[in-house]
């Protein structure tokens, strides 16, 4: 379930229509990366903000605008300094599973240790419920901020897009075959769901069911 803050907007208001989608787009803060916590952290002692990782222009004296990862979208036809930045680089190059080991380089893949750690996922639109969107297939950690939500279109499938080889054959399927526990791990699980702590499972066989199903679809990012 996804409910609007009041706060921020009329929720029933900002919801009309959207009932006529069958999915929707969610863009969302990867809020448990732990690179990202340190940046935030770093950026709240300096008085920093969002990372600006390329400018568009059209390569002339009157650039055409802008982009930047913070979520004002200013756009500025001057260039600016770029302050010193509060927080260590983003490593550029990551290990996606696809690779086998190989690296390639962070905007090639979905990886959620980025610059801005900002992510974009598909869910299907079940239903509107007042100001709350009930979803289906999202992948998304229980509490995660969503910043904004965004109707899905027909034309967002292009017919003609392609991807490296190395994409096309990624699919439910993973090297992962099998996922076992520790006699430790195995009494963590049963202990939190003996003491309530597992919000959709009650007991620790149905939670280790569950964490094992994750695992084996290798939730790593492409």
């Amino acid at each position: 379930r996804l409910r609007l803050d009041p706060q921020v907007i009329q929720p029933t208001a900002a919801l009309e229509g959207l009932d006529g989608f069958s999915h929707v787009w969610l863009i969302f803060d990867f809020h448990e990366n732990t690179n990202a916590c340190k940046a935030a952290a770093a950026v709240a002692n300096t008085g920093g903000g969002a990372s600006t990782v390329a400018s568009c222009g059209n390569g002339g004296g009157g650039a055409s605008g802008s982009a930047t990862g913070s979520t004002g979208g200013a756009s500025s036809r001057k260039a600016r300094s770029r302050p010193a930045r509060p927080f260590p680089q983003v490593r550029a190059k990551v290990h996606p599973p696809g690779l086998l080991g190989g690296s390639i380089g962070l905007f090639a893949t979905r990886t959620p240790h980025r610059p801005n750690p900002i992510g974009l996922s598909v869910a299907k639109l079940i239903s509107v419920q007042g100001g709350t969107l009930l979803l289906g297939g999202a992948d998304l950690l229980d509490g995660t901020p969503i910043l904004d939500v965004k109707p899905y279109l027909l034309h967002d499938v292009h017919p003609t897009a392609t991807v490296p080889k190395w994409c096309e054959a990624r699919s439910d399927a993973s090297a992962i075959h099998s996922v076992g526990f520790t006699p430790a791990a195995a009494a963590a699980v049963a202990a939190a769901a003996d003491a309530g702590s597992l919000r959709f499972y009650q007991d620790g066989p149905s939670a280790q069911e569950a964490i094992a199903e994750s695992l084996q679809l290798d939730i790593r990012s492409v």
